[in-house]
């Protein structure tokens, strides 16, 4: 049927001009299609084909009009359903148009279908059909592919890119003729910027790798290109776009595709070829930033070639002239190595590929890189979080190439590698770490030359290095310190050359009065010799490092050090040789210190050398940290007080002392900012704890000279005023808590407590040390009171008291904070170890008292009378009398209270305090010692009292105690007022009070019975006896109490109430009375008989069985020397008719016989008192029967008929 198909098309062409509805344009594009494919179809089946004769030129001019109706006509512009069709339909028709119409079509259609992509959903048909365009023009030979790909549109670009790389996956045989040319028209894209089309030339690269393009001429272009669009988006990674498209390939996608790439490249074993070693030339050449992604390739690649046994894997150094020889192959990977933590892990990299290139570098160093490079690559693997230091990196490396020169053991070879390393310095101007490497890397080979040239090579070193720079004058130093381990007098001597001609030219720049770069490059060069003495000391051979040291190395800094005192004055003054002094004289210290290890001797320049860094510290200024003198002259005097001989007690004392005041006396300042509030550089903020590190090591070793008590305590003392000093920055930098962490641990060690435990006192310690640092006060009260608990736990008992006098001078801090802290724990140790304190109690309680006045903060006040309540809780009779001799105060006043609070104690406290007796004695001024034989005055212990009853909690302990209390409170009223004989016993004019020496003794009597009276009456109302307080108020009773003359009224006041309101509270109170009036003590006897006389004229007592005891005991004060005392005995006799008359019979022979032996006596013949004789014996008569009276008849009558002759 296709032989017919061209008659159709030309009857239908006609027709479709003028076809207008885009239905039937649809349709007849189906057709068209379908036409074309079919036509395709049977022309590629020659076999079958029964007419020869027609071929594809046959339907030339009617498919080249079907492509004018479909693209130009019929196409839609904009996004339509039936495009597809049309687009499908356009991809088969061209196929069949004429050669050169397509040619001139191409670079309108290729574009307009990528344009029409953009709209349409149906992305797989429009790729189809654009393959089979490309293909088309591919196999004609068309040059339309190259100008699509030279033009500018970055969307033409895209989507010629993305159909030629379907092109060679889909139809790789079609295109096996045009393999060159098809890479020469892609290298017009590789200097596109566009990441989308770099994107789509990776993969299109990709796809030819897969066909064998890359073999050809320009396929290593390709491969370059992948590794240089690596290198570029790595090192753009880091920068934040402006505007982000999220069509957009990033920096960060592309590189990630470039990896995959190259692996994928690697994995092709057509490309090993290609790649080897290619790949490795560009990389150690140009493209070093990449060799993190290109080593496991370069690896893989080198294992694969040398497993298979390829001859090509070992590099023909001579064929290759660009190529690195194996010198310059080791010294350009251990270059990019030496800096480990660049490019993602090139430092791995670099060394994994070392690894691999053994044999090519020099076959003996296989066995030795196979042991020692997997070591360091894990090193560098495991310390990923926290990296190595770039000192201790390099020194690993630099071991590494010892060992590995060790193992080659090639003189010549050594020689080339040392001319290598010096060719590399040389182009290494702008890289000064490198350099700093490089030089440490040829001292080290130097070291293991045989070489003769050794001088020139070290003045070359000296010549070349840029001394201004850190790196490499740090560089230089370590490696002439390498090289003098078997070359010393060479390289002394070398020194000392370039020293003279750098003093000459150092003589000519002082004819300058302004310095210029040159003459500053002469000061910098002058610090790279003195960096160099110390390291050629740190490597000296022990047996002759003190000699060298004595005699040429330290003559060679003395010029330096003696002009120290004058740099320092200087206003502007460059700190590079001061740094480098420093460095050396710390190499200098820690050689000697090794070398005494094994041959021990004595630093005779110990001590000079100690007060050049000493004076260096001093010099420092307090207010402001900015420079990192103050740590580096530290750590010299670390190394240099382990020397021999040993510092004297002033020398160490004094750098203590500089050394503490020069860093906790720094003002502290914002850690982001500099005193004058610029921004600090990075290394800036990391200055201050270099200081601190410093000074506690230097201390550290300072204590390790002389570990013993002895020791601790000298440097305590003087670290003891920091801690405690009014400044918070200056004592947070005396780190107690450190101080506190090492010594329980010392502790523990000397013990020998378990491992276990100790690892828990451990964990504690951290966990209260962020407590202590918390601003939420609970947690920092939880960190406290934990602290505390371990103090008291460990502390051992002979320091206990030595604890808490420290801890007493913390509770006036002027920090909240400190003071509290130190409340809690004092109380913590006294709660826990307060049994321990009995010898040193008085001590303790006078301290802490003394203290407490001082107080200022309320949270620490209470707790400090929490810690009073435990110790008397601990040592009551001690605790109780101590505070009895206390002066009587608003501090002991509290204390009383505080006591009062817990109920059991406030009564055995009160019943402590009722033992003591009652001295009719002033209170009078006692100094702040307390004596054992002393007894505590009456006034402390009424005022003591109450406080203590004043306090509610107090109640239950007086009620339990309260006849105790009212006994001794009535007793000690009597105590404190002079009782004379009652007034109503005295005539008027004799009360009046004359002016003598007694005035202020009777004052001081009422102040006393004052406090006795308040105290009386606090306990009556705290055992809820506030009616018997209020009916002696009411008659005036209190007041009475207080004169002398009317004390006894206010006293039968007190018991005229107590045997109305509290009557069953007397008979306790009468038995504990009764035998006061067989003391010695008058006042007492007075008011108890005053007291009782009062009771036996109330009724109530009669069924208290009291009377027997009442009347007892009147009688007996009959017998007292004191009249007053008599008297009111009498009264009170006299009064039994009244209350108690019904037991009058009882008493009658006793009274009667009484009364008898007062009438007969013949010293008391006053009026007054015979009166009352007289009405007390008329009272008790007419209660008499005439029975009773009889036996004694006799006698009444002599003694009243005495009365009358009188």
């Amino acid at each position: 049927m296709v032989p017919l198909i061209k008659p159709i098309l030309e009857v239908m062409m006609p027709v479709l001009m003028d076809v207008t509805f885009d239905y039937h344009k649809s349709v007849f594009a189906a057709a068209l299609g379908a036409f074309s494919k079919n036509i395709l179809l049977y022309m590629d089946d020659i076999e079958k084909r029964p007419q020869t004769t027609v071929t594809k030129e046959s339907f030339a001019n009617e498919m080249d009009i079907a492509y004018d109706l479909l693209f130009n006509k019929w196409l839609e512009k904009t996004e339509s359903p039936l495009n597809i069709i049309k687009v499908e339909a356009l991809g088969y028709c061209t196929t069949l148009m004429p050669k050169d119409s397509l040619e001139i079509e191409l670079p309108r259609l290729i574009p307009g279908i990528l344009l029409l992509d953009k709209f349409q959903s149906e992305h797989l048909v429009i790729t189809r059909s654009l393959c089979q365009i490309v293909a088309t023009a591919i196999n004609m030979g068309s040059k339309s592919l190259g100008t699509q790909l030279e033009t500018k549109n970055p969307q033409t670009r895209l989507g010629t890119l993305s159909v030629l790389k379907q092109i060679i996956r889909a139809v790789p045989s079609q295109l096996e003729r045009r393999k060159v040319q098809i890479v020469a028209e892609l290298k017009l894209v590789l200097l596109d910027n566009n990441n989308n089309v770099k994107k789509l030339i990776v993969e299109t690269i990709a796809a030819m790798a897969l066909e064998g393009y890359l073999d050809l001429e320009g396929g290593r272009i390709m491969v370059e290109f992948v590794m240089k669009q690596y290198v570029l988006c790595t090192d753009s990674c880091n920068q934040i776009p402006l505007d982000i498209d999220e069509d957009q390939v990033t920096h960060e996608d592309l590189s990630r595709i470039c990896e995959v790439m190259m692996f994928t490249l690697t994995a092709l074993e057509s490309m090993e070829d290609v790649l080897w070693p290619f790949l490795l030339h560009i990389t150690l050449a140009q493209y070093t930033k990449g060799l993190t992604m290109v080593s496991p390739c370069l690896t893989q690649l080198a294992k694969k070639k040398l497993q298979a046994g390829d001859e090509k894997y070992f590099l023909i150094y001579k064929q290759r002239t660009n190529f690195p020889n194996p010198q310059a192959l080791l010294t350009l990977l251990l270059v990019i190595a030496g800096c480990p933590c660049e490019g993602e892990g090139r430092g791995a990299a670099a060394l994994r590929l070392l690894q691999a290139m053994s044999l090519n570098i020099h076959a003996a160093t296989v066995q030795r890189w196979e042991e020692e490079i997997p070591l360091l690559v894990n090193n560098l693997v495991e310390t990923s979080e926290k990296p190595l230091s770039q000192q201790e990196w390099e020194e690993r490396l630099i071991l590494l190439l010892s060992k590995t020169l060790e193992t080659i053991d090639d003189e010549q070879w050594t020689c080339q590698l040392i001319d290598e390393i010096t060719q590399q310095i040389s182009i290494s101007h702008s890289y000064p770490q490198q350099k700093g490497f490089l030089y440490k890397c040829l001292g080290m080979v130097l070291h293991h030359s045989g070489s003769t040239d050794i001088k020139r090579k070290i003045g070359q070193m000296l010549q070349s290095a840029q001394h201004r720079e850190a790196v490499e004058r740090e560089g230089v130093a370590v490696g002439i310190g390498f090289c003098s381990i078997t070359n010393f007098e060479a390289t002394f001597s070398s020194l000392m050359d370039y020293n003279n001609l750098n003093l000459l030219k150092k003589s000519r720049s002082s004819l300058h009065v302004d310095k210029d770069e040159s003459d500053l490059e002469v000061d910098n060069a002058e610090s790279t010799l003195v960096l160099c003495s110390g390291y050629l000391e740190i490597n000296a051979p022990p047996d002759l490092l003190l000699s060298q040291t004595e005699n040429h190395i330290l003559p060679l800094l003395n010029d330096q050090l003696s002009q120290l005192g004058q740099r320092l004055k200087e206003e502007s003054q460059d700190l590079t040789l001061t740094f480098s002094l420093i460095k050396s004289v710390t190499l200098i210290a820690r050689a000697v210190q090794s070398s005494s290890r094994t041959f021990p001797s004595s630093f005779s320049r110990k001590s000079e050398l100690l007060k050049y860094m000493q004076q260096l510290i001093e010099a420092e200024p307090t207010e402001l940290l900015q420079t990192p003198i103050r740590p580096l002259a530290m750590n010299a005097c670390l190394h240099l007080v382990q020397l021999n001989p040993q510092l004297n007690e002033a020398d160490q004392c004094q750098l203590i002392k500089s050394c503490l005041r020069s860093i906790f006396s720094l003002v502290p300042v914002d850690p982001n900012q500099d005193q004058d509030g610029t921004p600090l550089n990075p290394g800036g903020r990391y200055l201050y704890s270099d200081s601190v590190a410093a000074l506690y090591c230097l201390l550290k070793q300072l204590l390790l000279q002389n570990l013993s008590p002895e020791g601790l305590q000298t440097i305590y003392k003087y670290v003891e005023t920091w801690i405690i000093s009014p400044r918070d920055y200056e004592r947070e930098r005396a780190r107690a808590m450190d101080c506190l962490y090492i010594l329980l641990k010392i502790q523990a060690c000397s013990e020998g407590v378990n491992p276990d435990e100790q690892y828990e006192q451990e964990g504690i310690l951290r966990r209260i040390d962020q407590q202590l640092v918390s601003t939420d006060t609970t947690v920092l009260f939880k960190g406290c009171s934990e602290l505390a608990q371990l103090i008291s736990q460990h502390l051992p008992r002979d320091q206990l008291a030595n604890l808490l006098f420290m801890l007493f001078k913390g509770l006036v801090d002027h920090q909240p904070s400190s003071s509290n802290a130190a409340a809690v724990t004092l109380k913590a140790v006294v709660k826990r170890r307060g049994l321990e304190l009995e010898d040193q109690l008085s001590e303790i309680l006078e301290a802490l008292h003394l203290q407490m006045a001082a107080i200022t903060q309320q949270e620490v006040t209470l707790t400090v009378l929490q810690t009073f309540t435990l110790l008397t809780s601990q040592h009551l009779p001690a605790v109780v009398r101590c505070l009895l001799m206390f002066p009587v105060g608003e501090c002991t006043s509290a204390i009383w209270r505080s006591v009062a609070k817990k109920t059991q104690l406030a009564a055995t406290s009160l019943k402590q305090m009722m033992q003591y007796p009652n001295r009719s004695v002033a209170f009078s001024e006692r100094s702040h010692s307390v004596t054992e034989d002393e007894s505590p005055d009456p006034r402390a212990v009424t005022c003591a009292v109450y406080e203590m009853v004043s306090e509610p909690e107090s109640a239950e302990a007086v009620n339990t105690l309260y006849s105790d209390l009212f006994t001794a409170l009535l007793t000690h009223l009597g105590s404190s007022i002079y009782v004379n004989v009652p007034s109503d016993f005295i005539p008027c004019c004799e009360l009046e009070q004359s002016e003598n020496p007694s005035t202020t003794a009777v004052c001081r009597s009422r102040e006393l019975c004052l406090s006795s009276v308040e105290t009386l009456r606090a306990v009556l109302n705290r055992a809820h006896n506030e009616v018997v307080v209020d009916f002696v108020q009411e008659k005036g009773g209190w007041d009475l109490m207080l004169d002398p003359h009317t004390h006894h009224k206010g006293i039968a006041l007190l018991a005229r109430a107590m045997s109305l309101f509290n009557e069953h509270q007397l008979v306790g109170i009468v038995v504990d009375l009764a035998p006061v009036l067989s003391t010695t003590q008058v006042d007492q006897k007075a008011t108890v008989a005053a007291f009782f006389a009062e009771l036996l004229k109330c009724t109530s007592i009669s069924h208290m069985l009291l009377t027997n005891t009442l009347v007892d005991s009147l009688l007996m004060g009959l017998l007292d020397s004191t009249l007053a005392v008599r008297l009111l005995c009498i009264r009170g006799l006299g009064n039994i008719p009244i209350g108690v008359p019904g037991l009058m019979e009882r008493h009658a022979s006793d009274l009667l016989a009484a009364m008898s032996n007062i009438l007969q006596g013949k010293d008391y013949h006053e009026e007054e008192f015979m009166t009352e004789v007289t009405s007390t014996l008329s009272k008790i008569l007419d209660q008499f029967s005439v029975n009773a009276i009889g036996p004694i008849y006799i006698e009444l009558t002599k003694g009243i008929r005495s009365f009358f002759e009188f």
